[in-house]
């Protein structure tokens, strides 16, 4: 996609969702921005589209009137078909601008993520300054949100950090990330996936956690003391798979298995 196309795209996506009820000034704003590119253009899929939205934003700006700062809105039949058909050519914009297709490069498929991280909280402002970064004039320097420092490995993309660090807004990380203490036990077998420990803080005993053992899935052989011991054939290759063990108060380590209890808790935490 052209440099030209793409900055086409991220005005009319940002039109596109300050359509949110007809007359919105902001729109106006990036409405102006995207007509200017579009005629000034000679994609030929979208000059008869160029003459739709200015015919729609033409219309809908002499149908608002400012006053005070607020703004007074003409619901009138033809002021909301203007804006359904800007709405909709605006949809179509986007699909000429980057039409879906059947090769391995757009093809999203749903994901699922289980990743430990570090936040810390950090407007988009501070994470710009942060990395020594100047925001970009459409983006907001005082949304909230965290620097992201992802624990699980990869190459480190600035030296203060041992990890791979990014930004995400407020609201996408508090639905993503749990703090690693009070997790449901499906996150807590993550982490046991991962090498760490867990416990429950319900726990009465000191120094209980839940660990996973690797077992010995290739087998290993019995020596002829061992298989005398444990009534089995000398040089039987006994096959072990992974289980769950858990370190008691008394300092022994046992097989494991969690109560009903223990799977719909959610008082798990690293340890």
């Amino acid at each position: 996609m052209s440099n030209e196309k793409y900055g086409l795209k991220r005005l009319v996506h940002a039109a596109a969702s300050s359509t949110t009820a007809p007359g919105n000034p902001q729109m106006f704003g990036y409405l102006g921005e995207s007509t200017a590119i579009l005629k000034a253009t000679v994609w030929p899929e979208l000059v008869e589209m160029t003459k739709h939205i200015t015919a729609n934003v033409n219309f809908m700006q002499q149908s608002v009137t400012l006053v005070n700062g607020a703004t007074i809105k003409l619901f009138s039949a033809e002021l909301n078909t203007h804006w359904r058909g800007l709405s909709f050519n605006l949809m179509v914009i986007d699909e000429v601008l980057y039409p879906p297709t059947d090769g391995k490069e757009n093809d999203m498929k749903r994901h699922i993520g289980t990743k430990i991280v570090l936040l810390s909280a950090m407007t988009r402002l501070e994470y710009n300054e942060y990395r020594g970064w100047k925001l970009p004039d459409d983006e907001n320097g005082a949304k909230l949100g965290y620097l992201v420092e992802y624990t699980d490995g990869g190459e480190p993309n600035d030296s203060r950090h041992d990890g791979y660090i990014s930004w995400s807004p407020k609201e996408q990380a508090d639905n993503a990330y749990r703090p690693t203490e009070g997790m449901p036990f499906g996150l807590a077998v993550e982490a046991l996936k991962k090498g760490h420990q867990v416990a429950r803080s319900g726990w009465n005993g000191k120094g209980m956690y839940v660990l996973l053992m690797d077992g010995a899935p290739e087998g290993v052989s019995a020596s002829p003391e061992a298989a005398e011991k444990h009534r089995i054939p000398s040089g039987f290759t006994l096959k072990i798979a992974p289980f769950l063990a858990i370190m008691t108060a008394q300092g022994t380590v046992s097989t494991w298995a969690p109560s009903v209890n223990d799977a719909l808790a959610d008082d798990w935490a690293i340890v």
